[in-house]
């Protein structure tokens, strides 16, 4: 077992060579500098407490991994810790003090206490690295989150199942010292060039929203007739939607291939406050479709590397898209019962029925052989494929589609959604021809979003590796000017 304490002195010292560890990589380095390990600039490395959380107030706050999100910590939100009361000097949280996770999804990322904060310990999935006097304790927080610091940690973690970083290999991070002063001139750099790269995203991202926002504008407008309302007026001998209801309506009996006896489809159960174009029509999902169904839960027995089927699963499900690239394999036998009624096909609709996706909607664009859903996802089948496209776009409209999902969802922490609930969905219908104009309007538009957003994406990563570029100037002596010009291997 482990010890809450590590013995930082006794890996290396002060001047440890620069080929060891991530410092190899830096070639030269100001004639003031050093290079050294974390555990030796470190007072302490030290385990969290072992213990659990509780929401009532009975100790100090207890911080957890969980609770440091986006380099921020909500600390009205952290749970409190039963912890006897002299076991906290030993664990208590201070201004200055440095936090690892050991493990999970964010192991070796880091958190540096700035301010004042609440009386508070930390949990045993935590580091907690305490700084000498001669280092600035903000210096080795930008340090680790440098690309060399990345690299040592995902150096040491090779080969192994678990990745974690543990006090020993924390302590043996190497990296390059400037002189006290030095540091701190530093650290005031990085910190005024990533307020710059910080307001610059932050407008980066806002534009994304104001996108995603005039996208949704596009769909409501769409799925109400406004989009093609100059159309309609150009276009008045189009066939009205009650036709092609009719017309669906005669195909689904024919084509009945349900439970017994034909069931006739149910009533649409939403009332608009607006009313669909006089030519179009309401219906409910149940009366535009043939086959609504789900996958079986008993094919997780069946995961295998070498599996001829894939198991279409939640995480493919995203709005307006069918993500074939996460690949679940399965090998279920002949003749069971799911492989018909479960299998994709082409202008089949998927959607999420189950967990923190629910309510995701995508059509499937193209044929897949041997793809079949899983138990969290629904498969509608139109009766008329050609109104695919455009029930894609209304599933995923927020004020008509997805609003109804909201409202019905149920489950607490695990949402849900039922086959009658996705059969009484309200559908405003459009005239076939009119359903064509409105895919291809949509398109039009969502492609010069498309091409923004990934603008914006690109903008956003240039800035993420200008951060990175700061930071490896700033840890070769290259960010501000030494007290020394002359450089030594």
């Amino acid at each position: 077992m482990e010890s809450s304490t590590i013995d930082s002195k006794q890996h290396l010292p002060a001047e440890a060579s620069a080929k060891e560890g991530g410092v190899g990589r830096m070639r030269k380095l100001p004639k003031a500098w050093t290079t050294s390990t974390v555990g030796y600039l470190a007072d302490s490395i030290q385990y969290g407490h072992t213990a659990k959380s509780s929401k009532t107030e009975v100790g100090p706050r207890f911080l957890r991994i969980t609770d440091i999100q986006d380099n921020n910590v909500d600390w009205s939100s952290v749970p409190f810790c039963p912890i006897p009361k002299n076991q906290i000097p030993k664990y208590r949280l201070d201004k200055g003090d440095l936090l690892f996770a050991r493990t999970g999804a964010t192991v070796g990322k880091s958190f540096l206490i700035q301010s004042e904060i609440p009386e508070s310990v930390f949990a045993s999935y935590l580091i907690r690295v305490r700084v000498t006097k001669a280092i600035e304790s903000r210096y080795l927080y930008y340090f680790f989150q440098s690309s060399d610091y990345w690299q040592q940690i995902s150096d040491s973690s090779s080969g192994i199942g678990q990745p974690n970083v543990n006090g020993k290999k924390l302590a043996a991070i190497t990296l390059p010292i400037a002189p006290l002063p030095e540091q701190r001139r530093i650290v005031a750099r990085i910190e005024e060039l990533f307020s710059r790269l910080d307001a610059g995203v932050a407008a980066l991202r806002q534009a994304k929203a104001q996108l995603q926002r005039y996208r949704q504008s596009v769909l409501a407008a769409a799925v109400t007739g406004q989009l093609t309302q100059a159309w309609r007026e150009q276009h008045p001998d189009t066939e009205p939607a009650e036709e092609l209801l009719k017309r669906i309506l005669k195909q689904r009996r024919e084509n009945w291939n349900g439970k017994g006896k034909y069931k006739e489809p149910v009533e649409p159960n939403e009332a608009f406050e607006q009313n669909p174009p006089s030519n179009w029509q309401m219906a409910s999902m149940d009366s535009l479709t043939c086959h609504i169904t789900s996958g079986s839960r008993d094919w997780t027995k069946y995961y295998t590397d070498d599996g001829y089927a894939v198991f279409v699963m939640a995480q493919n499900v995203r709005p307006l898209k069918f993500d074939s690239t996460p690949v679940i394999r399965v090998s279920p036998p002949d003749g069971d019962r799911d492989k018909v009624r479960s299998a994709v096909a082409q202008n089949d609709l998927l959607v999420t029925i189950v967990g923190a996706n629910t309510g995701n909607v995508c059509r499937v664009d193209r044929s897949f052989e041997d793809y079949y859903v899983c138990q969290s996802v629904a498969l509608l089948r139109p009766v008329e494929s050609a109104t695919a496209m455009y029930l894609d776009l209304y599933m995923n409209s927020e004020e008509h589609g997805q609003d109804q999902f909201d409202k019905w969802m149920y489950g607490q922490g695990r949402p849900h959604l039922s086959f009658d609930q996705l059969r009484s969905t309200a559908v405003f219908l459009p005239p076939l021809a009119e359903q064509h104009q409105i895919v291809a309007e949509v398109e039009a538009r969502t492609t010069a979003i498309d091409h923004l957003e990934a603008e914006l994406d690109r903008q956003i990563t240039r800035s993420n590796r200008l951060r990175q570029s700061t930071l490896a100037s700033a840890f070769r002596g290259r960010l501000v000017r030494s007290q020394t010009e002359s450089l030594t291997t």
